[in-house]
C-alpha cells in the first residue's frame, strides 16, 4: 500500500502520484494499517507478533468500539491444516462463551490469503507480569484461581480442553473492583468430536506447565488443565515454578518427580491450600480433582474459611493493554494526535470482505502532526469513536472541485476530449459507491445485532449448563464417596453369609416326638441367631446405601438428559448462527468486491485528471491550498 506524503491518503495498486492532490506516494511500512477487514474492522495499530502471527488493534465501525484482530503468519496460512488449527481457536472460544474466557466474535479469510480472528480488546496486564513482582497474597491468589476454575469448568462442560494454561495466557483486566481474569489463546484447544489435526503422540503445551500425560504424548483430558492450574497456583504463591531446568529436564521432572510442597518455600501458606496444590500436581490424572467444578467448590470453601467471605481482594492492575494471544503488551497512553490536515482522507487497500475505501475525519484541525510511518502509531485516536464516513464524502467534494478547476482551466470548452467524461465517470462511481456502502453498512449493523443476540443466547444456555454441571459434579462426588462404602457393606454382608449358613446347618432338627430342648441345641441356636442379627444389620445398611446410590444415579441420569438437551439446543443455535453469519459475510464480501471495483475505476479516472489540472500553475496552487 502507498501513502501520500502530503495528504496522508492511502492507495492500493501502483499509482505514481496521489489522485487527490498529485503529491508523491511512498510505500507504507505496514500495509495492514488502515485496512478494513470483514467490512467492519479498520486496523489502527500493530500491537506485536508471535510465532503464529501478528496482533493488531482495530475499530469496529458498526458499533464504534475497539477490537483485536489476530492474523495468522502468511507462511503458515499457506497450509490448510494450519488455517484450520488457527480458526479452531474461534470455534473453541465461541463454543464456551464465559465471562472469564476471551470473546472471539468473528473470523475469516481474505482473497489475498489473510486468515484472521476478531476478538474483544482487553485493557490490563498478563498474569506473568504480576508474578514477576514476587509471591502473591494467599487470598488474592485464591480469587484468581477460582475464576480460572470456573472458566475451565464451562470449557470442559463443552468438551474443550485448553492444553496451554500458563500465566501468559491469563489476563488481569483493569477497571474492576478486584481481580477479573480472562483466559486467552485457545489456539491449542482440543475439542471432542473434531477431526484430528495432529499426529498421535504430538506433545503440545508449555514445558513448565505440562502435565505428565502431555509429556508422554497421551491424549489430553480435562485433567491436563487442572495440572497446569496447579503449576500456576504454585507460582503465584511462591514466586517460583514447581520444576525448573531445560525442556528435557522439565519433562522428566513432570513425569517422575514429586514437587516440594509450596509451604516448604513459604511457610505462611495455609495447610489446606498446600494440600490442594499438591493434589492438583498428582502424577495420575485420576488422583487430581474430579473436575473443575469440584476444584471451584473447594476454593470457595477455603476462601470463606480464610477471609470470612468469598469476595476477592482488590487488585492493583496497571494500565497496560494487550491483544489476545499474548503476542505483545503495549501501554494504553493515548497515541499522538492527527496530522494537521483539514480532513484526514484514508483510502483503504481494498481487503477482502472490506469496503474498497473510506474516509476518516477528525474534528480537531489544530492537533500536532503525527507521522504514522515514523511512530508506528494508529491513524485513529484510541480514546474517541472513529468518525468514519464513506469514500464519496471525501471524493465527492474533491470531484466537484476538479469540475470547477476544469471549467476555469478551459473556459472556452477547449479541454481534452477525455476530461469531462472522466469527471462525469468519477461522479458515477461515487454515486454507485454510496449505494453499495449504504447496503454494506446495513449488513454490518445486522451482523453486529446478530452477534449480540447469539452471545446472549449462548450466555443463557451457558449459565444453565453451569448450574447443571455443578449439580452433576456434586452428585458424581457423592457417588464416588458412596461407592467404597457400598463395596465395603456388600463385602461385609457376603463375609457373614457362610458363617451364618454353617451355624444354621449345625442346628439339629426338632424331634418329631417328645421334643425337648437341650443346652447344646440352645447354644447352637444362640450362635446362629447372633450371626443372623449381624447379617440382617449388614443387609439393612447395604440396602440404605443401595437405595441412596440408586437415587444418586437417577439424579445423574436426569441431569445428563437435561445437559444433553441444553447442548443440543446450543448446537442448533450455533448452527443457525453459523449459517446466518456466513450468509452475511458472503453478502458483505460481494459488496466489498463491488466497492473496490468502483474505487479502482475512481482512481483510474482521477489520476490523469489530477495530472492534467496540475499542469496549470494557478490550479496547482489552488489544489495545494485546498489540501
Amino acid at each position: 500500500m502507498k501513502i501520500c506524503k502530503v495528504c496522508r491518503a492511502r492507495f492500493r495498486g501502483d499509482p505514481t502520484r496521489c489522485p487527490l492532490d498529485g503529491g508523491e506516494l511512498e510505500e507504507l511500512p505496514d500495509p495492514l494499517l488502515g485496512r478494513t477487514m470483514g467490512g467492519r474492522y479498520v486496523v489502527t495499530q500493530k500491537i506485536g507478533a508471535g510465532g503464529m502471527g501478528t496482533v493488531y488493534r482495530a475499530r469496529h465501525e458498526a458499533v464504534g468500539r475497539d477490537v483485536a484482530i489476530k492474523f495468522l503468519a502468511p507462511e503458515l496460512a499457506l497450509d490448510a491444516t494450519n488455517r484450520k488449527r488457527f480458526l479452531r481457536e474461534a470455534k473453541a472460544a465461541n463454543r464456551i462463551n464465559h465471562e472469564h474466557i476471551i470473546d472471539i466474535t468473528d473470523f475469516g479469510e481474505t482473497e489475498d490469503g489473510l486468515v484472521f480472528l476478531v476478538m474483544e480488546y482487553l485493557v490490563g496486564r498478563p498474569l506473568n507480569a504480576v508474578i514477576e513482582q514476587g509471591p502473591m497474597p494467599t487470598l488474592r491468589a485464591l480469587g484468581i484461581i477460582l475464576q480460572m476454575a470456573q472458566a475451565l469448568a464451562r470449557a470442559h462442560e463443552f468438551d474443550v480442553v485448553h492444553r496451554d494454561i500458563k500465566p501468559d495466557n491469563i489476563y488481569l483486566l483493569s477497571g474492576h473492583d478486584g481481580d477479573f481474569i480472562k483466559i486467552l489463546d485457545f489456539g491449542l484447544a482440543q475439542m471432542k468430536g473434531e477431526l484430528r489435526l495432529t499426529a498421535t503422540g504430538t506433545v503440545f503445551g508449555t514445558p513448565e506447565y505440562m502435565s505428565p500425560e502431555q509429556a508422554r504424548g497421551a491424549p489430553a483430558t480435562f485433567a491436563v488443565d487442572l495440572y497446569a492450574v496447579g503449576c500456576v497456583f504454585y507460582e503465584l504463591l511462591t514466586g517460583s515454578l514447581p520444576f525448573t531446568g531445560t525442556t528435557p529436564d522439565l519433562i522428566i521432572a513432570h513425569l517422575r518427580t514429586v514437587p516440594e510442597p509450596p509451604s516448604s518455600k513459604l511457610a505462611s501458606i495455609p495447610r489446606d491450600v498446600d494440600r490442594m496444590i499438591m493434589r492438583l500436581l498428582e502424577k495420575k490424572p485420576e488422583d487430581r480433582y474430579l473436575d473443575a467444578y469440584a476444584l471451584a467448590d473447594e476454593l470457595k470453601g477455603i476462601l470463606t474459611d480464610l477471609s470470612g467471605m468469598s469476595r476477592m481482594p482488590r487488585s492493583d492492575v496497571g494500565q497496560i493493554s494487550i491483544l489476545p494471544g499474548q503476542m505483545a503488551i503495549a501501554p494504553t497512553n493515548p497515541p499522538p494526535a492527527m496530522p494537521p490536515t483539514s480532513q484526514m482522507r484514508q483510502v483503504s487497500p481494498g481487503s477482502s470482505g472490506a469496503p474498497g475505501s473510506q474516509v476518516s475525519q477528525t474534528s480537531d484541525k489544530s492537533r500536532p502532526a503525527r507521522d504514522t510511518e515514523r511512530t508506528g502509531r494508529p491513524l485513529l485516536d484510541a480514546e474517541e469513536p472513529t468518525q468514519t464516513t464513506v469514500v464519496e464524502e471525501a471524493w465527492g467534494d474533491r470531484v466537484e472541485f476538479f469540475g470547477q478547476m476544469a471549467d476555469e482551466a478551459h473556459p472556452a470548452g477547449d479541454g481534452p476530449a477525455w476530461l469531462d467524461p472522466s469527471i462525469s465517470s468519477m461522479r458515477t462511481h461515487i454515486t454507485q459507491i454510496r449505494d453499495l456502502r449504504k447496503r454494506l453498512d446495513g449488513l454490518s449493523q445486522s451482523a453486529a445485532q446478530h452477534e449480540h443476540d447469539m452471545r446472549d443466547a449462548r450466555l443463557r444456555i451457558g449459565l444453565a449448563l453451569d448450574e447443571l454441571g455443578r449439580d452433576e459434579s456434586r452428585i458424581l462426588r457423592q457417588i464416588a464417596e458412596t461407592q467404597p462404602r457400598l463395596d465395603e457393606a456388600t463385602q461385609r454382608r457376603d463375609d457373614l453369609e457362610m458363617p451364618l449358613l454353617r451355624a444354621w446347618g449345625a442346628v439339629s432338627p426338632l424331634p418329631a416326638k417328645s421334643p425337648r430342648a437341650t443346652r447344646e441345641d440352645a447354644e447352637v441356636l444362640r450362635e446362629a441367631g447372633h450371626l443372623a442379627s449381624i447379617w440382617l444389620e449388614a443387609d439393612r445398611a447395604l440396602g440404605v446405601l443401595e437405595r441412596d446410590m440408586s437415587v444418586r444415579r437417577r439424579e445423574r441420569e436426569d441431569l445428563d438428559f437435561q445437559v444433553a438437551q441444553l447442548k443440543g439446543r446450543l448446537g442448533t443455535v450455533n448452527a443457525e448462527s453459523d449459517l446466518d453469519l456466513g450468509s452475511l459475510r458472503d453478502q458483505s464480501n460481494r459488496l466489498d468486491s463491488e466497492i473496490r471495483k468502483r474505487v479502482d475505476g475512481l482512481l483510474a479516472d482521477a489520476e490523469p485528471v489530477v495530472r492534467h489540472l496540475n499542469s496549470f500553475p494557478f490550479i496547482r496552487q489552488r489544489m495545494s491550498q485546498s489540501r
